[in-house]
């Protein structure tokens, strides 16, 4: 179990009224506002999450929960991942993102997958489904390594939200990029990018960013411009990306 050190989460500014625009009409006004209060970037950084796990045995019966830290790209936290995983080895999961003042921009679920104790493989983990404003907004499906197979697809229209185009085909040591679309926007041209690496001690330091292995300790995510809905399609999809490996069973 790691205990580092409380951190104080600070509201986003106040948006005006003009900048929240036609989004206001598809999402709650809270949750518009949090999507356009962020930065350009937001960051989620693991070894600053508290947390505790019970290993179960031989994998069987692990679980685990926590709180993983979101940063806008100032450094100043801003929001939270609240997650639990009742069963790891059948991928369970439920997982709450919420601002600084409290406002719940979204809730995730994935049940555990089929398997039971009789199962002694790896599972394929079941889908997420995600709500917003506690209403059914999107779900999750992703496959290959890395999640380099990653989609949101909203519930309302069945449309493509946000997805993985450029994901790593093999991890090592030095940090790698994801690339995401954001199929909702005309606007968004380019893929986002989610720059992963260990989080070193010291900004640069060669034993921690070339000498380590590259286990994903930080994820500094682009979220650019657009509208708030094309930046939350993004947000989720981060957010899943950040948490999902923090719920699968260690082999350490």
């Amino acid at each position: 179990m790691s205990s580092p050190q409380q951190i104080q989460l600070k509201p986003a500014p106040v948006v005006s009224t003009m900048d929240r625009g036609a989004a206001e009409k598809q999402l709650p006004i809270a949750i518009a506002a949090a999507m356009l209060s962020l930065g350009a970037s937001v960051t989620f950084r693991q070894k600053l999450q508290q947390s505790s796990t019970d290993r179960g045995f031989a994998g069987f019966g692990a679980s685990c929960s926590g709180t993983l830290p979101v940063f806008d790209g100032s450094g100043v936290p801003r929001m939270s991942i609240q997650y639990s995983s009742a069963d790891q080895r059948l991928r369970q999961l439920d997982a709450v993102l919420t601002a600084a003042d409290g406002t719940v921009v979204a809730k995730f679920r994935r049940l555990a997958a089929p398997g039971g104790m009789s199962s002694m493989m790896m599972v394929s983990a079941r889908s997420c489904e995600v709500t917003v404003g506690g209403q059914p907004y999107a779900t999750i499906e992703y496959a290959g390594a890395y999640n380099s197979e990653a989609r949101l697809v909203r519930a309302s229209d069945e449309r493509l939200g946000a997805r993985v185009v450029d994901g790593p085909g093999f991890v090592c040591c030095s940090a790698y990029n994801v690339g995401l679309s954001a199929a909702t926007s005309p606007t968004t041209k380019s893929p986002r990018v989610m720059t992963v690496d260990s989080d070193p001690c010291i900004p640069a330091c060669p034993a921690c960013m070339i000498c380590s292995f590259n286990v994903g300790q930080r994820r500094v995510c682009e979220l650019g411009g657009g509208d708030p809905l094309t930046r939350l399609d993004l947000l989720l999809l981060y957010a899943f990306l950040a948490v999902d490996p923090l719920t699968v069973v260690s082999s350490g």
